[in-house]
């Protein structure tokens, strides 16, 4: 496979004209002169989706989230670059017989080089799934109709579209939280954390995106995010089966919103009705601190369970499937990494 290069230096460069710029596309970056850069290109992303709320990231947390994280991996990622300036970047994971592909283009580029930009790290993607003997590949669209769904759906043309999340708002009002006689609901902390992984590892392991969650990387998740955190605790058992955790974030439009991150039930004990004590104790917590409007994103398939909870849809977030002969080619990529 003329893509698998392996080279001694910690990171790798591979070389393209792009009109009047020279565009390179690193591979193996683990932080370092470009973290700002990427910081910079990454909120850019974020304002243009279409959701008011979306959260910004510095510079602390890039590195902290991403490249100390234990999943991560240098050779999953790639930086389309010009000098100093980023133009984009990618992630290409594979998980089973499945490429996942995630996808950043600085929305402040003139429309060429965001064509270009995209077709490069497509082009790096097909060829690093290629290498790990993937033929098929869900591509992170973002929200429907947004710039980059748009775009990849302009170069893709075959491909089937699937709903991964759906972007929900809340609706019902004003809750007061609920008491029950089985559990115990309180604020949780970091001293609450081993149970909170355990929770999380079991609840979702079902799912197709799943990876197993480390201590370490949680409590890097916490401390670097400063969420609010509400844990359900078993009377006869003392142990935690379940949690909620949300931020207050301010949204592009200076307002100030809520967005729950997780709601995670041990499967043990689904049905009884935890989630939605969870979710009423932080509700009601967003709204006394006088947010404009509280989201979340539902796993697809669970819509219906946050509608009756309050929740209505706001928008909708796209994969999109296809075969990675789809994809963008481009051997020269691939045939001219140099070692810089």
């Amino acid at each position: 496979c003329i893509t698998c290069i392996y080279l001694s230096n910690w990171y790798k460069c591979v070389s393209r004209w792009a009109g009047d710029a020279f565009m390179r596309i690193i591979v193996g970056y683990q932080g370092g002169s470009l973290d700002q850069e990427l910081v910079r290109v990454y909120n850019s992303c974020m304002s243009i989706r279409g959701f008011v709320a979306d959260r910004t990231m510095s510079v602390d947390e890039i590195r902290r989230l991403w490249f100390e994280y234990s999943t991560f991996d240098p050779e999953e990622f790639a930086i389309a670059v010009d000098n100093n300036r980023v133009y984009g970047m990618v992630f290409a994971r594979v998980s089973g017989w499945i490429g996942w592909i995630w996808l950043c283009i600085d929305p402040s580029l003139p429309q060429y080089y965001l064509l270009e930009t995209l077709y490069s790290l497509l082009s790096w993607a097909r060829y690093r799934l290629a290498c790990k003997r993937v033929c098929v590949a869900r591509i992170n669209c973002g929200y429907e109709y947004s710039q980059l769904y748009n775009m990849l759906r302009g170069i893709i043309g075959l491909g089937v579209e699937a709903t991964t999340v759906t972007l929900m708002e809340y609706k019902a009002g004003f809750l007061e939280p609920m008491v029950r006689q089985d559990i115990v609901v309180r604020k949780g902390s970091l001293d609450d954390i081993l149970g909170v992984v355990e929770v999380w590892n079991k609840a979702f392991r079902k799912y197709s995106w799943f990876e197993e969650w480390s201590i370490d990387d949680a409590v890097k998740w916490y401390t670097s995010r400063k969420l609010l955190l509400y844990i359900a605790i078993d009377r006869e058992t003392s142990k935690i089966v379940g949690y909620v955790d949300a931020e207050k974030r301010l949204g592009f439009d200076g307002n100030l919103y809520g967005y729950i991150y997780t709601l995670a039930v041990h499967p043990e004990t689904q049905g009884k009705g935890i989630g939605k004590t969870l979710l009423r104790h932080m509700i009601s917590e967003l709204n006394k601190q006088r947010v404009k409007a509280i989201y979340l994103d539902a796993i697809h398939g669970l819509e219906n369970y946050y509608a009756r909870q309050g929740f209505k849809i706001a928008r909708r977030h796209r994969v999109l499937v296809t075969t990675i002969n789809n994809l963008p080619s481009n051997t020269s990529i691939a045939e001219s990494r140099v070692a810089i």
